[in-house]
């Protein structure tokens, strides 16, 4: 396992796009960062993204994929599905109040908004979105309504 470059969670103000490489990613021991062996425990379970995990159990399934902000980042939660959803997180690094998205979404609002964290926090951050249905929004969807429609798209959703 690595552990985490300096470079992946600073220097990113308002706005970057900072996609990791697959190693970063999935091989990185996120413990002492997401999750912490001497104090979490899975002794109470909690509704998270579909399905009820222990705190531990929950942090570690954690892979942060765009450490776009040194107070937020992109992760995604190895549910053990083909298509693990990815979250918002927030400067403790919780995850709850981000709606679930997919990775292949997450790029095409990347473009379109051309990695304003802003945007990513209008769209992704709400209370307990993670309980939320996947907010699935595909290149065609930013190219039919751009980046000024993100009210509408709240609204449908």
């Amino acid at each position: 396992m690595s552990v985490p470059s300096t470079s992946f969670f600073e220097g990113h103000q308002t706005g970057a796009i900072y996609i990791a490489s697959l190693t970063e990613t999935f091989l990185t021991d996120w413990e002492g960062v997401l999750w912490f062996e001497d104090w979490m425990t899975d002794d109470e379970r909690e509704p998270f993204v579909g399905g009820e995990w222990g705190l531990r159990s929950s942090r570690q399934r954690l892979r942060p994929v765009d450490g776009f902000a040194a107070e937020a980042d992109m992760a995604f939660f190895l549910d053990g599905s083909a298509d693990p959803p990815l979250l918002l997180g927030d400067e403790d690094r919780r995850y709850q109040c981000s709606r679930v998205t997919d990775f292949a979404s997450y790029l095409a609002f990347l473009v379109a908004h051309h990695g304003l964290t802003a945007a990513r926090r209008r769209v992704y951050e709400h209370a307990d979105g993670h309980a939320l249905p996947r907010l699935t929004t595909p290149a065609a969807y930013w190219e039919r309504h751009g980046p000024r429609s993100l009210d509408v798209l709240l609204e449908e959703t």
